[in-house]
């Protein structure tokens, strides 16, 4: 999917994270109506909304007749209104970017089903995240799916979904042992496994 959509000398953050999303759409769609079918709403998370992911989710969300609400930084003075929409139980799908792992409470209480489009870029945010509807009032086993794509040329297989996860890890294994005061050795590679090094990484593959 990025071999076809984005150009090798223009992959940046936001074209490459449209790439993305357009690769994992059908699987998010997918998971989205089988929580229909049980009558439980979906959060979708995504670190990065612009260039046009947020619209590329909401026209493939509602085009399969999901309704969906929006809580991002482009939307503040409407985002209240729909947040409240999805815990009343009036919407499907609640699509949200870094805002929403903190803006909003009682998603527990409504809520168990997490997709993870673009990873956040930290392991605070993403616990930040987990905490959504992983706390006190939840009674449901909680279900979050991050959708994972990979581009193979040949021999060569690259995945920068992969990468944002070990690069989280790795920050939460650096930040817990910061406590400790030592520096764990993975610690030492994080450069091979920053966002812009991937990048790099694929555009050579193109």
């Amino acid at each position: 999917e990025i071999a076809t959509t984005v150009n090798k000398n223009k992959l940046t953050t936001l074209n490459s994270g449209l790439a993305r999303t357009k690769a994992k759409i059908s699987q998010i769609i997918a998971e989205c109506l089988r929580c229909k079918a049980k009558n439980e709403p979906v959060i979708i998370y995504t670190h990065y909304y612009g260039g046009g992911i947020l619209e590329c989710l909401l026209t493939r969300l509602r085009d399969a007749k999901l309704t969906v609400g929006t809580y991002t930084g482009r939307n503040p003075k409407t985002r209240e209104i729909q947040a409240k929409e999805f815990v009343d139980g009036k919407l499907d799908v609640l699509l949200g970017s870094q805002c929403l792992a903190t803006g909003i409470d009682d998603l527990q209480n409504v809520c168990s089903n997490m997709i993870i489009n673009l990873l956040p870029m930290t392991n605070a945010e993403y616990r930040q995240l987990r905490g959504r509807i992983v706390r006190e009032g939840q009674q449901k086993g909680v279900n979050i799916f991050i959708p994972v794509t990979k581009f193979v040329n040949g021999r060569h297989t690259m995945s920068e979904d992969l990468q944002d996860w070990k690069r989280l890890k790795r920050k939460g294994n650096i930040a817990d042992a910061a406590v400790d005061g030592k520096f764990p050795s993975s610690g030492k590679r994080m450069k091979k496994f920053s966002a812009t090094e991937g990048r790099i990484e694929i555009s050579k593959m193109l």
